[in-house]
């Protein structure tokens, strides 16, 4: 339970970052449907997201840019056709990244996840997530009481990059059956 809240927790910062993403396509086609549909959804996980988008997800936005950016909207929008509609929506430019220091939790050995078998589907087993096992915490192999049968950190977990960004050039994601 506490590996599907690790990751629920660090979907929804990147469903909001999606969301923000999505609502700029629609600014810049000058479509008020499309925002408001857009920044809706972002004002929706904004509620959610709040206890964890800083100290325990990778997306590398900050709660503080989202919350000051969903203030432009608070007194209205101009027109699509006003000329200042496109640069008074846009996601600001001063936003900073969020640096991987910053967060807690980070999971970037996890996500996305390296190998489709290495962890299976809601196991209540902490040996059998990657939360647990490809933590470095435990070590530079993570937790060695989950590796067995082949499977091992280097299968299974993203190795951390030599800068401390975190993540292996591997891209590919899905989960052990």
């Amino acid at each position: 339970e506490a590996d599907d809240a690790t990751v629920h927790n660090s979907c929804l910062p990147g469903h909001l970052a999606m969301s923000m993403v999505c609502s700029q396509h629609w600014i810049a086609k000058k479509s008020l449907m499309g925002v408001v549909k857009w920044i809706s959804k972002m004002n929706e996980l904004m509620t959610v997201v709040n206890v964890c988008m800083d100290q325990h997800s990778p997306v590398p936005f900050h709660l503080d840019d989202f919350t000051r950016y969903m203030e432009r909207f608070a007194g209205g929008v101009p027109p699509p056709q006003h000329p200042a509609f496109v640069q008074s929506l846009a996601w600001p430019t001063k936003a900073v990244a969020k640096q991987t220091a910053e967060v807690t939790t980070p999971l970037l050995e996890c996500l996305p996840l390296k190998d489709p078998t290495c962890f299976p589907r809601n196991s209540k087993n902490p040996f059998e997530s990657c939360a647990e096992c490809c933590n470095l915490k435990h070590g530079p192999l993570g937790q060695e009481r989950c590796w067995q049968d082949g499977f091992d950190f280097q299968r299974c977990c993203n190795a951390p990059a030599a800068s401390g960004a975190g993540g292996s050039s591997d891209e590919s994601a899905a989960l052990k059956k």
